[in-house]
């Protein structure tokens, strides 16, 4: 997986992963070996936004008795999860250039001219993801992501 990608506007955006993150992608490529995508619709492509919302998401902000899922807030938009990973990102101190660059904002400015991502940086955040994961799943008892 490339660590860094251009987005639609050209800027690029930092995709390093945590490790239960990667293992979770890992275990759905051992369930699906042939699929190119992880949210596909039912011929293997992208979800068409609007199937996507009512066959995915919506089924995912409600409770799941079968799965003992508790319900989310259903009022919860998408976008809201990049809102919360960026104050996950803040909460945990990472450095604004990384926040910006795994956002795919563009850090305007003199910070954003001489300040720069370094591995040090990625490695703290990753480790901090992961200490999040762990933390919740310690405190909910799940296993399920």
């Amino acid at each position: 997986m490339p660590a860094d990608e251009a987005t639609r506007s050209g800027r690029s955006v930092l995709r390093r992963l945590p490790r239960f993150l990667v293992d979770l992608l890992d275990d759905h490529h051992d369930r699906h070996p042939h699929a190119r995508f992880v949210f596909t619709g039912t011929d293997g492509g992208f979800h068409r936004r609007s199937n996507f919302r009512r066959r995915v998401w919506l089924p995912a902000l409600r409770a799941d008795t079968a799965t003992d899922r508790p319900r989310i807030n259903p009022d919860m938009h998408f976008h809201d999860l990049r809102h919360t990973h960026k104050t996950w990102l803040i909460e945990h101190g990472v450095p604004e250039v990384l926040q910006h660059k795994r956002i795919g904002h563009k850090f305007h400015g003199v910070m954003g001219v001489y300040s720069h991502v370094t591995q040090p940086m990625i490695d703290t955040m990753l480790t901090a993801l992961q200490h999040r994961w762990e933390q919740t799943q310690e405190q909910t008892g799940s296993t399920n992501p």
